[in-house]
Parts: C-alpha cells; sequence; structure tokens
C-alpha cells in the first residue's frame, strides 16, 4: 500500500505547483483510502485540497464507481460482523442480544459513521469508516414498532419512532466523555392525519400499528405504514399522501429525481412537426407528379 501512497514529508513540496498537486493526488487509489488520508497530513494546502468539493466531485468522476470497503452482516441472530474487502482480513465483531438484528432499513451517514436501526427499535450500530470500529447507540425510547435513522443538519444524527398515535422525532449529539445525549425536536399526533385503526385479531392488530418504515434524507420526509397503506408524511409542510395500498411493508428504500416532462412535450412536438413535414413533402412530391402529368399530355400533338 505504502508504494503508492504520497511521500511522508514536506519537503519538497513548495516547488509542485497546485495544478500539478492536483493531478498527483487525484490518481491516489480509492481502495485504500489510507494514502488519502496520510497526503492530508503533509500540509494545509494539500488537506485543503482533499476536502475542496470541486476535488471531491472530479476525483469521483476520475475514478468512477467507488470500491467497496467492506459489508455489514448478522451472525446466528447474536452478533454483528462488519468485514473488510479480500484486499485484508479484518472482522469487527459486535455481541448483541437475542432477536437483535440489524434492520433491514436504509443507513444514514453521520460525519465519517453510517448508523444502521437495529430490529425492534432497541438500538443502532454505528460503523465508524475513520477509526474503523463497530459501536451500539441506545435509543431514547424502545419502540417496538421499530426506527428510521437519518442525517440532520449541523452533523448530528436523527430518529424517529412511533408509539401508540404520536411520530417523534429525535436528534442526538455526542458529550464530551462519549456518550450520547438525545434530545426530542418534534411531537406529531398522527390521529388527525392518518386514517383510524380498526382491528378485530390480535395479530392483525399488531401488524396494522403505525410504524416509520422509511425516510428521505434532506427533505425530512418519512413514512409510516399502517393497515390502510403507507402514507408520505413531509415534516415541514404537514402534506400527507397515500403512496401504497394496504399490505404488510417491512421497509421502503426511497429514491429521487427531478421530474421535467417539458422534455417529453418538446420530443412529441418535435416528432409531430417531422411527420407534419413529411406529409408535406410527399403532398408536394404527388403535386408535381400531377403538375407533370397535366404538362406532357398538354404537350401532345
Amino acid at each position: 500500500m505504502s508504494n503508492h501512497c504520497v511521500g511522508g514529508g514536506a519537503a519538497g513540496v513548495d516547488d509542485l505547483t497546485d495544478d500539478l498537486v492536483a493531478e498527483i493526488l487525484l490518481r491516489l487509489r480509492p481502495s485504500e483510502p489510507a494514502c488519502l488520508v496520510r497526503a492530508s497530513a503533509v500540509c494545509k494546502p494539500w488537506r485543503r485540497l482533499l476536502t475542496d468539493q470541486a476535488f471531491l466531485r472530479r476525483y469521483r468522476d476520475f475514478h468512477g464507481a467507488p470500491p467497496l470497503l467492506g459489508f455489514l452482516h448478522n451472525v446466528a441472530g447474536t452478533t454483528t460482523t462488519a468485514s473488510s474487502p479480500p484486499t485484508t482480513s479484518d472482522y469487527l465483531n459486535l455481541t448483541l442480544t437475542p432477536n437483535c438484528d440489524v434492520d433491514r432499513k436504509p443507513a444514514a451517514l453521520v460525519g465519517d459513521a453510517l448508523h444502521f436501526a437495529l430490529a425492534e427499535g432497541s438500538g443502532i450500530i454505528k460503523y465508524n469508516m475513520g477509526e474503523c470500529s463497530l459501536s451500539r447507540i441506545h435509543p431514547p425510547v424502545v419502540y417496538k414498532g421499530g426506527i428510521v435513522v437519518m442525517a440532520m443538519g449541523g452533523n448530528l444524527l436523527g430518529l424517529g419512532g412511533i408509539e401508540g398515535s404520536i411520530l417523534s422525532m429525535w436528534s442526538s449529539d455526542v458529550s464530551l466523555d462519549g456518550g450520547v445525549r438525545w434530545e426530542k425536536n418534534r411531537v406529531i399526533k398522527l390521529e388527525s392525519l392518518l386514517p383510524s385503526i380498526d382491528c378485530v385479531e390480535a395479530v392483525a392488530c399488531e401488524l396494522a400499528q403505525p410504524a416509520p418504515i422509511g425516510f428521505v434524507d434532506g427533505a425530512d420526509i418519512v413514512f409510516v405504514r399502517t393497515d390502510a397503506g403507507i402514507f408520505m408524511i413531509e415534516l415541514k409542510s404537514m402534506c400527507v399522501r397515500k403512496v401504497c395500498k394496504r399490505g404488510y411493508f417491512k421497509a421502503v428504500f426511497p429514491y429521487t429525481s427531478f421530474c421535467t416532462p417539458g422534455v417529453h412535450l418538446q420530443q412529441n412536438r418535435v416528432q409531430f412537426s417531422r411527420k407534419r413535414l413529411l406529409e408535406l413533402r410527399e403532398g408536394d412530391v404527388a403535386t408535381g407528379m400531377q403538375s407533370n402529368g397535366k404538362s406532357h399530355k398538354g404537350g401532345q400533338p
């Protein structure tokens, strides 16, 4: 790995132009992140360059798809393991209580750490990619219906959980002693937003209880499962929209994009214009042939 890394000292750094340094750092392999860390420690200008958004965009475009750095999985229902690629054999094990598997919901990237919700709202798994460490964060409340984790402003970790008909939104901050301090930011009563629940069987009633199953980072949108279907709640405007019919859904993985219907309208107009032009040309040809025929007949003796 060291063969691909930048030299450890700062000697001769001033002799390199900014453009040349950028071209050199651009070619550091993303599969060897230690090289980027060492390069950022050479001097402050290099660190500023490596953290510049324009350089990071060029870096992603230059190398294409990001490399696999590792994966997270459950082992025998009691151990969560984070492992690195086959380029190493490092494994990080975290022993959990039974039935505390990693939930099948989207993860949240906050700072240098990925956060995964545990099943039945029993906690959050934190994988710090910079320190290569695995730890567990206890939630403020154990929500039996599960939780969703999200990235919030100010580099904070957010959490959403439902108890009864109350949706609570939390944010956390790490204190000086390393502990996690939770703060309830918002309480939303779902009774006036979602259809009422009317269950007869106990099992059906358990599955019908509202539960958060997805979140859209940056848009403040929570997906809630009920016996009436899946509902999307926009936290800023408090608009509610049903996005799926009834059914038991464990999680949703939302994706976002911009919708530009004007492009399709423009394409239709272009196709119509081409078709009309072709018809006009065919009409001109037919008219011309008729004119030539009449002229030819009129010229006969």
